[in-house]
């Protein structure tokens, strides 16, 4: 219990730190996040594999090798947070609530399995802090009709 504790602590503090990150990359650029949402340039194409485990090509001939994806698509998603950690009293009420709600964070986390393999890979792509894939947490709970 406390392990899940702690994990729900965790994703609220930092969807919650990813949320003013983009808030303020948002205010940086000049553009709405539905803007960047609209621009067409920059789709990815649909993996024909597993949303929740990478793909892992082949032992490539070369000398310098990237080291390899975990498999556990949450473990690749912590060693890439890069944020401050947040401590106030509207945290710990965010995190309050959700650690309350544990058959709604399994809702969240089964809607997601569709999206999080993808929002990751773009993440990573961009070199972002790994939060920032948790944000649809805190906007939509992955629900794509929010």
């Amino acid at each position: 219990m406390e392990v899940q504790r702690l994990t729900l602590v965790l994703i609220t503090s930092l969807a919650l730190a990813a949320a003013s990150l983009a808030a303020n990359a948002e205010e940086q650029a000049g553009q709405s996040i539905a803007e960047l949402a609209h621009d067409k340039s920059d789709t990815l194409p649909i993996a024909e594999s597993d949303p929740v485990t990478p793909v892992v090509e082949a032992s490539l001939p070369t000398r310098e090798m990237a080291p390899p994806l975990p498999v556990d698509l949450w473990q690749r998603i912590r060693n890439g947070f890069a944020m401050a950690k947040l401590d106030s009293e509207k945290v710990r009420s965010n995190e309050d609530f959700y650690v309350d709600r544990p058959e709604y964070i399994k809702r969240i986390v089964e809607r997601g399995k569709r999206y999080l393999f993808h929002i990751v890979e773009e993440v990573e792509r961009r070199g972002m802090p790994a939060e920032i894939a948790l944000l649809p947490i805190i906007e939509s709970a992955f629900n794509p009709k929010a």
